[in-house]
């Protein structure tokens, strides 16, 4: 049975997190799946539906060994044959530089803030490590696409 891994940049209870639940409950027949993600709010949820979990630390900026290690490790275990990221572009880079052979998808959830143009421009450009990327709505899927990312890269 293939295995998908599904690393989120953290678990708390939002549209993220619940596009990812229902998501899995869809696969979890077909794939063994894991989610990886710091703890958060929204883990209990995955405990009540009996989806494995293994937590990571969040991602910050004087951390990265640290994340990177324990990614290594959950990658190491669990062996997946395929890397699902939602929501945090810079894991892309993370994921593909750590282990090349395995492809990664990147689900972009859009970015309501006030830096999201900038937000837009960084998942354009990590998104050119990802195999393909999902965007959950053609809003984003042309923005990024006017931010540099190539449409062959969008599902």
């Amino acid at each position: 049975m293939k295995r998908i891994l599904f690393l989120l940049p953290y678990f708390n209870l939002a549209g993220t997190e619940t596009h990812v639940i229902e998501l899995i409950k869809a696969l979890k027949d077909e794939y063994e799946i894991l989610v990886t993600a710091p703890r958060g709010k929204g883990i209990p949820i995955l405990e009540r539906n009996n989806i494995p979990y293994r937590e990571i630390p969040y991602l910050g900026f004087f951390n990265v060994r640290e994340y990177k290690k324990r990614l290594r490790e959950v990658i190491n275990e669990f062996k997946p044959s395929l890397i699902h990221i939602h929501g945090a572009h810079e894991l892309i880079f993370i994921a593909k530089k750590t282990f090349p052979d395995i492809p990664v998808i990147f689900t972009c959830h859009g970015y309501p803030s006030t830096f999201s143009s900038l937000n837009y421009s960084l998942s354009a450009f990590f998104s050119r490590w990802a195999d393909k990327v999902i965007c959950v709505s053609n809003y984003d899927k042309e923005i990024l696409i006017r931010k540099g990312l190539s449409r062959d890269k969008i599902v």
